[in-house]
């Protein structure tokens, strides 16, 4: 598996260099390397909406940390994708992983259904679509599944097994940012 990963990762940084060899054309995350962006959604790592400060040493390579809030409070985020381009000007095709922590606190309730967690870490694995104008305005969709990996403390309700401790959910999110 880490082999393909490498494959994957070899590959999309050769593809992004080669993109534009032909021509002077530098693309706007070449002209414009870092972007602050605005994040919505449901389960998403920043949770249902927070801000990320993302920087692109190469126009296939993304860094982005961000700060949002979940159902129970803060959630911090780091991520690193990488863009897959479909042609010189049209959307990128983005694959990325990112870790994120956060209280988790579902209300157990009479029920005995919920669980509380204490410093979960969140592992979480994205596909999406990026379009960034030559004004610096980007747009992201993206999906993806988050597994929880690591925590302080979990306490499920009653009626739940630990297994609810490792959870795992899916996630959709919409991002708008800016470019400078």
């Amino acid at each position: 598996m880490p082999h393909r990963l490498f494959t994957v990762i070899a590959l999309t940084l050769a593809a992004s260099g080669s993109a534009h060899a032909d021509d002077d054309t530098v693309s706007s995350y070449e002209a414009r390397a870092a972007a602050v962006a605005l994040h919505g959604g449901i389960a998403t790592p920043l949770g249902f909406g927070g801000v990320s400060l993302q920087f692109s040493p190469l126009a296939a390579v993304a860094v982005e940390v961000g700060l949002g809030f979940g159902f129970t409070g803060v959630q911090l985020a780091g991520d690193l994708h990488f863009r897959l381009p479909l042609g010189n000007f049209a959307p990128f095709v983005s694959l990325g992983a990112s870790v994120s922590t956060g209280k988790l606190d579902q209300d157990i309730g009479a029920e005995g259904y919920g669980v509380v967690m204490d410093n979960p870490v969140w592992l979480n694995a994205m596909v999406g679509l990026e379009y960034r104008w030559s004004g610096g305005v980007e747009l992201r969709l993206y999906g993806g599944y988050g597994k929880v990996v690591g925590y302080a403390s979990c306490k499920p309700g009653y009626q739940d097994s630990d297994a609810r401790c490792e959870d795992g959910y899916p996630g959709l999110g919409l991002a708008l940012g800016y470019a400078f």
